[in-house]
């Protein structure tokens, strides 16, 4: 029953090769068909482990799970995989019913939601980093779809500053694997523990936090986010509000669960950077008059 959670990251990425690689129209209804079986699967998944809310593990090719590649799912993580399917669920409505079936498009468009199941469900962080910078290849894409001036300008800018956020993430992902010897996040959480005070794990947890705070579009780091929501089409723009800085915020709370065992104690710190983060997305909202603008900051003061 474990190994429902891969279908839900292989069914859109293979349901988008194949709208790819056949040109016909038809072919494009397949991503209503993919997000049906994913629904399905989604909820038969769930009921492996509710009431109790068990984590539930599967590691590829029975390898040892310290140097495996792992998925893992929680409530935290299902609630996040059902936000998912149900935003790609109003996001294909929207672009079948305005009759924008680009296949090219749709391609993308799928292909970003296996990349984002998977980026919720791993259990190691470099293939969390991975996943963090496909999604970001992705969206760049479909941010520059419309070939516009403007587009490709936003469009990089998102590109430059999530790339150098992402960098700053594999930092510390480095640092983490030569202190632990692992990736595995369960692992290194239930070793965190001994290793919390040491000062390579602490400037880990400040490159790990730097790279999420990009991705969560927190003060200062959050203006990529109207640069690409102002330019996207309305599909994306919608993506980028309900879904991809969430996806920051989620990543936020894995890896403070991560570091829970350390002891550390940023509440302040946090606190401070919400409230400048919630104020300053209101006040730069009230003074557009773009509507797509306005959602925008309301986006990061939301955050």
């Amino acid at each position: 029953m474990t190994q429902l959670a891969v279908l839900l990251i292989l069914i859109p990425i293979l349901t988008a090769i194949i709208i790819y690689l056949i040109p016909k129209e038809r072919v494009n209804y397949l991503a209503i068909l993919s997000q049906i079986a994913i629904t399905i699967i989604a909820v038969v998944y769930y009921q492996h482990f509710t009431p109790n809310y068990d984590q539930t593990l599967f590691v590829f090719g029975n390898w040892d799970g310290r140097i495996g590649i792992s998925l893992s799912n929680d409530a935290l993580s299902m609630s996040f995989v059902f936000l998912a399917i149900f935003t790609w669920w109003m996001i294909i409505i929207y672009t079948f019913s305005t009759k924008q079936t680009n296949r090219i498009f749709l391609f993308f468009l799928l292909f970003l939601q296996g990349v984002f199941f998977g980026l919720i469900m791993t259990n190691d962080l470099f293939n969390m980093f991975v996943f963090l910078e496909l999604a970001t290849i992705l969206i760049t894409i479909l941010i520059v779809f419309k070939k516009e001036a403007e587009s490709f300008r936003s469009g990089i800018y998102y590109l430059i500053v999530n790339t150098a956020g992402m960098l700053t993430f594999l930092v510390g992902v480095i640092i983490l694997y030569f202190v632990f010897g692992t990736i595995n996040i369960i692992v290194i959480g239930e070793m965190m523990g001994d290793y919390g005070d040491s000062i390579a794990v602490r400037f880990a947890y400040a490159c790990l936090m730097a790279g999420v705070s990009v991705k969560a579009a927190l003060f200062p780091v959050f203006t990529w986010l109207p640069k690409a929501h102002g330019v996207a089409q309305s599909a994306i723009s919608a993506l980028l509000s309900g879904l991809v800085v969430k996806a920051g915020l989620y990543l936020f709370i894995r890896i403070n669960e991560m570091y829970s065992a350390a002891g550390y104690n940023y509440t302040t710190f946090f606190f401070v950077l919400g409230t400048l983060t919630a104020f300053g997305g209101v006040m730069f909202a009230v003074t557009q008059k773009d509507m797509k603008q306005i959602l925008a900051y309301h986006t990061v003061s939301q955050v």
